[in-house]
């Protein structure tokens, strides 16, 4: 069965909007009344002349925990529906390559592409080196809370198709993946961790080796 161009792009754009990671700097201005689903707030925001779809929320684990998950990505696919594989393919100190297959809805067809990868503590940034997709940037930013026992957790992420797909849908679906991507990771993050008490009462955190 043939699909016309404007649907496999329709498409294209919703397989990379199930994994992201990455950041960006600088003040961001809400345009649009959040939106609440669940515990994630989700609205956009615009960074320079960049419209970002914006997602918050609070994971109950650690920044450390919560970077740890992020940056584990051979284990990206267990986490986030949609990503078949997950490598690095290039390292440079903090930065490193990282090459994405992603699958459409349906299993239909799959994207391949390369992202630039930025990690440094609470804070990882990202931008597209090649492969599918004209531009897929963002960032996740880390900020303890609840004396460092919780995470307050930002994802924001911009993608232009390249094709003939109205920017206003692509970021209409992207928005409405934010929900689902935040959700998986604090699922994953509050599976990962164990609270124990130790004589003294002090709360020690425990990351789960799987």
């Amino acid at each position: 069965m043939h699909m016309s161009r404007n649907l496999r792009t329709i498409y294209g754009a919703l397989a990379v909007f199930m994994f992201a990671s990455v950041l960006v700097s600088g003040p961001a201005q809400a345009s649009d009344k959040p939106k609440m689903t669940s515990t994630v707030q989700c609205n956009e925001e615009v960074r320079g002349n960049t419209k970002y779809q914006v997602a918050r929320a609070v994971v109950n684990a650690s920044p450390t925990i919560v970077q740890s998950v992020l940056t584990d990505y051979e284990r990206a696919p267990k986490v986030f529906g949609g990503l078949k594989e997950c490598r690095v393919i290039q390292e440079n100190g903090p930065v490193k390559h990282i090459a994405f297959i992603a699958s459409a809805p349906g299993n239909l067809w799959t994207f391949d592409y390369v992202l630039e990868v930025k990690e440094t503590p609470g804070y990882i940034e990202w931008h597209r080196v090649s492969g599918a997709f004209k531009k897929n940037e963002g960032f996740w930013k880390l900020e303890p809370i609840n004396e460092g026992r919780s995470t307050q957790v930002t994802y924001a992420k911009y993608v232009d198709s390249g094709l003939f797909c109205p920017q206003s849908l692509i970021n209409h679906e992207l928005r409405l993946s934010l929900s689902q991507i935040m959700t998986n990771l604090k699922d994953t993050c509050e599976t990962d961790i164990r609270l124990a008490k130790l004589p003294n009462g002090v709360v020690v955190e425990k990351k789960v080796e799987n």
